[in-house]
């Protein structure tokens, strides 16, 4: 075993503790995902409409019958929810 080999240990620790110490929220994520997806849709708006459609192509592809009635369920219940609460409150 190198001395290199032995440090890359050592640095494992170092890093495990900065990570333990300071969680990242989940919000904090999602709001970094979704600035990510904005940038590329400037940089890149016809590759990521492209992998927009494969990817809901795969997943509807993969999904069973069951998961589609199911998210058609409560998609549009609260869809219908949405529409009529504001219908409502103007």
């Amino acid at each position: 075993m190198t001395g290199t080999e032995s440090g890359s240990f050592e640095d494992r620790d170092h890093v495990t503790e900065e990570s333990t110490s300071d969680p990242i929220e989940p919000q904090a994520i999602v709001k970094a995902i979704g600035a990510e997806i904005l940038e590329q849709v400037d940089q890149r708006p016809y590759t990521t409409v492209a992998v927009a459609a494969v990817a809901g192509y795969v997943l509807g592809v993969a999904m069973p019958n069951w998961t589609t009635r199911l998210a058609w369920a409560v998609g549009s219940r609260f869809l219908v929810n949405k529409i009529v609460s504001s219908i409502t409150v103007d």
